[in-house]
């Protein structure tokens, strides 16, 4: 039986951590090409432009005031007489005449005499308008405003459909070509052009992971703490320290139990979860400078050189050519971006 050595197994741990890593970085791009590119959009129709011009109103009828109907004043001014002779005789005894008269020139009476008076006069001097209206003169000079009217009608009527058809012209000669020249660049370049790296960055994302279950496979990890969060502590941890993964797994535990407990006491109400913590503590690694700066130079050697444990796996030529395949397709379209 072979002896694991400290260096098998920083060997093993940082590997992992630069797979895992590199397969979060790619299911991110994996979720943004997930989502398929946007056709054009087809221009609208345009609309036939409101038809507006300035129509000539009828002439306003101002009918000569109507004097107060003189029935009216008549009947005020006996209602008055009637109280200044029947209150008298009502007093002297005489009832049976004083009171009908006393009651004739009551207030009462004179509200509803003026009244009535006031309303009569208003219907003469509607009679007086709708005679206006009907009357010969007025009604010719609405005719020929109604003529005036209608040619300005018509006038505008002809504007609104020449500019239309110039509007149908541009659309259908600049707006509706530009938008079929857009179509088929969408679907002769960008569509097989998305298509095209979405299947290669899927093809690089399973490449990886199987280099990632070979790693994995050599049984140096144990199973629960084969995830990027653990990883990113325990080969940052040993990776600056002279301890064993024995240590650095404690280690690991330690600071995810100290985590659980403090949150849990600081949100009382939700129970943090083992993923949760590990991923908390993942967080704090990295923000160590000594850390980023160990992950980042074992990631950039580890991906550009490789090492003894990846190049013992079967997936990591395949996955090592899908990457470099990836990055020419992805700098191809942009380079024909900026172009």
């Amino acid at each position: 039986m072979n002896t694991v050595t400290r260096e098998d197994e920083l060997e093993a741990v940082t590997t992992a951590y630069v797979l895992e890593n590199k397969l979060a970085e790619l299911n991110k791009q994996l979720n943004k090409l997930n989502v398929q590119p946007p056709a054009p959009n087809e221009p609208p129709m345009p609309q036939r432009p409101v038809v507006e011009y300035d129509r000539i109103p009828y002439p306003s009828i101002e009918a000569p005031k109507q004097p107060y109907p003189k029935v009216y004043l008549l009947l005020l001014g006996a209602s008055v007489l009637s109280i200044i002779f029947g209150v008298p005789m009502a007093v002297s005894g005489n009832m049976l005449l004083g009171a009908p008269l006393a009651l004739f020139g009551s207030p009462l009476v004179w509200i509803i005499i003026v009244s009535a008076g006031f309303s009569k006069r208003n219907r003469m001097q509607e009679e007086a308008i709708e005679e206006i209206r009907h009357s010969e003169p007025y009604v010719a000079e609405c005719r020929r405003i109604d003529s005036d009217n209608n040619i300005r009608q018509l006038e505008a009527e002809n504007e609104a459909d020449r500019r239309y058809e110039k509007l149908l012209e541009t659309y259908n000669n600049v707006a509706l070509v530009a938008y079929q020249d857009e179509l088929k660049h969408y679907q002769d370049v960008v569509l097989p052009s998305w298509e095209t790296e979405r299947n290669e960055l899927l093809e690089v994302i399973m490449c990886v992971r199987k280099t990632l279950e070979e790693v994995y496979a050599v049984n140096i990890v144990p199973g629960n703490y084969r995830n990027l969060a653990a990883m990113t502590f325990i080969s940052a941890f040993m990776g600056t320290s002279s301890y064993d993964l024995k240590f650095a797994i404690e280690r690991f535990d330690k600071d995810v139990d100290l985590t659980l407990a403090r949150k849990s006491a600081e949100t009382a109400e939700k129970t943090l979860e083992v993923m949760d913590a590990m991923k908390l503590v993942a967080e704090q690694t990295m923000r160590e400078t000594q850390y980023q700066s160990y992950l980042a130079e074992s990631s950039n050697e580890y991906l550009s050189e490789g090492n003894h444990l990846l190049r013992q796996t079967k997936n990591w030529t395949m996955a090592d050519t899908a990457m470099h395949g990836y990055d020419l397709v992805r700098q191809h379209k942009l380079d024909r971006a900026r172009g």
